[in-house]
C-alpha cells in the first residue's frame, strides 16, 4: 500500500473559478488543504462566494453530518457572520444571510476537533430561500491528526485515457460511494471539483484545464482520501 503526503487536511468539494455554481451563485474555493492536529483549536479553509444575479438573495443552507466525527464541531461563516452547524438543525431555524445582487463575500468552513482524531466530511447545500431550486452543493473534508493519502489503485478504479486532452473516464464499483472528486496541481492548489453522481462510471471534463500533471483526490465515506495522478496534454 502506498501512502502519499497530503499537505493540508481540508479538501473542499467546490468548483474552481466559475464552475461550481447554482443559478445565482458561484463558489471559488481558494485555500488548498492543510494538515491539522487534533490539538489545534480550529481548522479553517476560506473561499469566495459570489451572487452573480442582479437581485438580492437570502441564503439558507442544509448540512449532512453522516461522515462527521461525533466530537468535531462544524461552522460555516459568510464573512464574519458565523453559524454553528448541528446534525438535526433545520435551515429555517437560522436567519438567512442576505447578499445584494452582483456582490461577493468570504465563505469559511471551520472545524473544532476538541482533541479527537479522525476524518470528517460535511456536505453543505446552499439555496435561495425565495427560490429553493437555486442550489449549490459542496463538501469539505477535514483530516484531523493524519496526513496520509492512499493510492487510488486500492479502490480498483480504472482510469483512461490518461494522458487526455478532453475527457478522462473513471470506472469502478467503489465510485458509487465517492463523496468528492477534487483536482489539485502538484503544488497542492485546488484546481477543480467535479460533480458526484454515485455512478460506477464518472466522466471528468478536462478540456479547459492547462497542460500539466495533476492529483485527483477521491474522498470516500469516513473521510478516506485516495490519489490518482492525472496528466492533461494539448
Amino acid at each position: 500500500m502506498k501512502n502519499w503526503s497530503l499537505r493540508l487536511a481540508i479538501a473542499a468539494c467546490s468548483m474552481w473559478a466559475t464552475v461550481a455554481s447554482g443559478q445565482s451563485f458561484v463558489l471559488d474555493w481558494q485555500d488548498p488543504p492543510k494538515a491539522g492536529a487534533e490539538t489545534e483549536s480550529m481548522l479553517q479553509s476560506e473561499g469566495h462566494f459570489q451572487n452573480t444575479s442582479s437581485k438580492t438573495i437570502s441564503i439558507l443552507f442544509k448540512t449532512d453530518f453522516t461522515n462527521v466525527v461525533a466530537e468535531h464541531s462544524m461552522r460555516m461563516c459568510f464573512g464574519d457572520y458565523c453559524y454553528i452547524c448541528y446534525p438535526d438543525s433545520y435551515p429555517e431555524d437560522r436567519d438567512p444571510f442576505v447578499m445584494p445582487g452582483n456582490s461577493g463575500e468570504k465563505l469559511k468552513a471551520q472545524c473544532v476537533p476538541y482533541g479527537a482524531k479522525g476524518n470528517s466530511t460535511i456536505v453543505y447545500t446552499l439555496f435561495d430561500r425565495d427560490n429553493p431550486s437555486d442550489t449549490m452543493r459542496y463538501a469539505v473534508t477535514f483530516l484531523v491528526g493524519t496526513s496520509s493519502v492512499r493510492d487510488a489503485e486500492e479502490l480498483d478504479v480504472r482510469v483512461g485515457p490518461n494522458p487526455s486532452s478532453d475527457v478522462i473516464t473513471l470506472q469502478g464499483e467503489s465510485l458509487r460511494s465517492a463523496i468528492a472528486y477534487n483536482l489539485y496541481t502538484v503544488e497542492g492548489r485546488l484546481r477543480r471539483t467535479f460533480a458526484v453522481d454515485n455512478s460506477t462510471t464518472v466522466r471528468l471534463d478536462v478540456a479547459d484545464i492547462p497542460t500539466g500533471t495533476y492529483h485527483l483526490m477521491l474522498t470516500m465515506p469516513g473521510g478516506e482520501v485516495y490519489r490518482q495522478p492525472i496528466n492533461v496534454v494539448r
